[in-house]
């Protein structure tokens, strides 16, 4: 289904957990796409979104932005431990 962006999100994890610096700018992509739309039931949240677009742009360097991107998604989400433990970690 061309408008379930679920594949795109788990595209954008796998780049992003493989480590992979020549792929990060692929991973930011699919992040940022994904964020472009509601999710549908059971897909992950904007604030999961949020939260690994901020990894993979720490990862490029940009930490300003990283640290934009995961204070949206704890202000999303307040309950999301692991953006807030990478929030308190990049301040």
């Amino acid at each position: 289904m061309p408008d379930d962006l679920g594949p795109t999100y788990q595209a954008g994890k796998a780049i992003l957990l493989s480590g992979d610096a020549g792929q990060m700018g692929r991973a930011e992509a699919c992040f940022r796409k994904y964020l472009t739309q509601a999710p549908e039931g059971g897909e992950p949240s904007l604030a999961g979104a949020h939260w690994r677009l901020g990894l993979v742009l720490e990862k490029q360097g940009r930490k300003d932005q990283a640290l934009a991107e995961i204070k949206t998604a704890v202000n999303l989400d307040p309950n999301l431990k692991p953006a807030q433990e990478d929030l308190k970690r990049l301040k």
